[in-house]
């Protein structure tokens, strides 16, 4: 049996060679033993031959997986060239598989979702080699595309149920801890998507995370923020750190990274404005010199970790009161410019960024000297 598998369905896929090993093990115990991988990146038809023309021992059947050998092909062939552009050295692969294999060997052509610039791409039905493949008689083209967004929803519930996760739709503003924000989508599932987009391999780890933290109960939208946070959340944080420590590049960085993913510069601005009152509610407490204790009670959650509070404090101490009054002055400037269009909106954040983190650089320059 020839099977192409293939596609940007990542957890489907691996189910599918899931089951394909179970099939080979036949019920053995000896499944391992008897199982191939062979990197097609440089593979040559003799490596792919030589394991699919093996006899299984002491099991069932004898699973050849060969990897990433799509990819080969992905790249240059523009999604419409036809099979005219393989190699003449893969002619005796092609060949040997059309006069057939045994009959206890299951090879397995694998396509995995490659790179990430900054998203995965997906191995296509249009890929040179699944193409001249699939005309072999017999084969089985299997095909696991990405999920539309109606489609990957459905697909979140139904993962959820199978791990006895229940999802309560709303914003239940009791179940937010001290500094949480509300999530800006009202369902579980929508958000879910939101930060995992298309990946669906990435869902079900999410989804683990939740049945774990959960017990396998209710799940709300205040839930999956505080644990299925993902690089969207992560990104956010570097960008409030970078511009409280006076890091423009990484500042910059952060932005851009985050205006691709979708959030908006009105978003970005309600982060700055969130990452001073967080300044502001510890600047008596810091200035007056009080216990690092007693100011990692005014932080909440975030407090009781020693390491998050320690840095906190110290960019307490970098702004100053003096700082944090400017950088209010320089947010409401930006808004005002904004609104009036004085001043392009992109071009008034960047301005706002560099001046935001002229306040703590001089600090941050003395603790790298």
């Amino acid at each position: 049996m020839i099977v192409l598998l293939y596609g940007a369905n990542e957890l489907a896929i691996r189910r599918r060679l899931q089951e394909l090993r179970d099939e080979a093990d036949g019920g053995s115990g000896m499944g391992e033993s008897n199982v191939n991988v062979v990197d097609g990146r440089e593979a040559k038809a003799n490596d792919i031959l030589a394991a699919a023309m093996s006899a299984p021992f002491l099991s069932a059947r004898r699973l050849v997986v060969v990897e990433r050998i799509f990819e080969r092909f992905e790249r240059f062939e523009g999604r419409g060239t036809s099979e005219r552009g393989l190699p003449k050295s893969l002619d005796p692969l092609v060949a040997a598989l059309e006069a057939g294999i045994p009959e206890t060997t299951i090879l397995v052509f694998l396509g995995l979702p490659f790179g990430r610039d900054p998203i995965p791409n997906e191995v296509s039905e249009k890929n040179a080699l699944v193409q001249r493949l699939a005309k072999i008689p017999g084969v089985r083209n299997e095909h696991h595309g990405k999920l539309d967004r109606g489609a990957l929803i459905e697909h979140i519930r139904a993962e959820a149920q199978r791990r006895g996760l229940r999802f309560r739709p709303g914003k239940p503003a009791d179940r937010l801890q001290p500094g949480e924000r509300m999530p800006d989508e009202p369902d579980p599932a929508q958000l879910i998507a939101a930060l995992c987009q298309s990946d669906t391999l990435a869902i079900a780890n999410e989804l683990d995370k939740l049945a774990l933290y959960t017990g396998g109960g209710d799940v709300s939208v205040v839930e999956v923020s505080r644990i299925c946070a993902g690089e969207r959340v992560a990104t956010n944080f570097q960008f409030r750190d970078a511009v409280l420590d006076g890091n423009l590049a990484l500042a910059c960085d952060c932005s851009s990274r985050l205006l691709y993913a979708g959030e908006e510069l009105k978003g970005l601005l309600f982060l700055l404005a969130e990452a001073y009152r967080s300044v502001a509610r510890l600047i008596d407490a810091v200035e007056d010199r009080l216990p690092p204790e007693e100011i990692g009670k005014l932080m909440g959650k975030a407090g009781q970790f020693s390491g998050l509070r320690d840095a906190q404090i110290r960019r307490v101490r970098a702004i100053g009161a003096s700082g944090l009054k400017r950088a209010f002055q320089l947010l409401v400037e930006a808004e005002r410019a904004n609104k009036l269009g004085e001043m392009d909106e992109e071009v008034a954040f960047d301005v706002l960024l560099a001046r935001l983190c002229e306040i703590a650089r001089p600090a941050a320059v003395a603790r790298r000297r």
